[in-house]
């Protein structure tokens, strides 16, 4: 059963004694993924057109504070290489001080895009990098301790992989910034 829940959607029905009861069934479109990914091992090929929409997506949920459609953009045991950091770190750890330090009630943040370059690795898996200028208002540095950070150029690095339920996720992610 494990195996098929990615195909199931979940509804609501009244057993014998009339008390509701919530069941799963195979939806239409849960068949049409399925009767794909047999034949592929995943639902379909990473697209370029996908990609610039997941980054765009990801730094949409940044400006619009959305912390859980950030969090949910990377995949289950990612890494991240931040600006300040020395080392490869856990994604979930850095989705968490991302949400406190950019995320909270008081910040604003304006991100703007240089141009996004993709390349396909195969058939599941992509990489895009490309620049960025960010401001950031009221960044929470330490609790009680806000700075305003600018970053005129910055880069990054996103590897972007189709998981078996079909979704599009980060695997790693490397931001930068020159040295001066």
């Amino acid at each position: 059963m494990k195996a098929f829940e990615c195909y199931l959607e979940r509804y609501a029905t009244h057993d014998n004694g009339g008390h509701v009861v919530q069941r799963n069934r195979i939806s239409r479109e849960g068949l049409k993924r399925m009767l794909l990914d047999r034949g592929s091992g995943m639902s379909e090929k990473v697209t370029i057109k996908e990609v610039h929409a997941a980054v765009k997506s990801f730094w949409d949920a940044n400006m619009s504070k959305n912390a859980e459609t950030r969090a949910a953009l990377y995949a289950t045991g990612s890494c991240v290489f931040t600006t300040d950091s020395g080392r490869a770190e856990p994604a979930r750890l850095v989705v968490l001080k991302r949400e406190r330090e950019y995320l909270h009630k008081d910040a604003s943040m304006q991100v703007d895009l240089g141009p996004i370059e993709i390349h396909a690795l195969d058939d599941t898996a992509a990489v895009a990098y490309y620049t960025f200028s960010l401001c950031v208002k009221q960044r929470q540095i330490s609790p009680g301790k806000m700075v305003e950070e600018n970053i005129p150029t910055g880069r990054v690095t996103q590897v972007w992989h189709r998981q078996p339920d079909g979704r599009l996720l980060f695997v790693h992610e490397h931001i930068s910034i020159p040295s001066e």
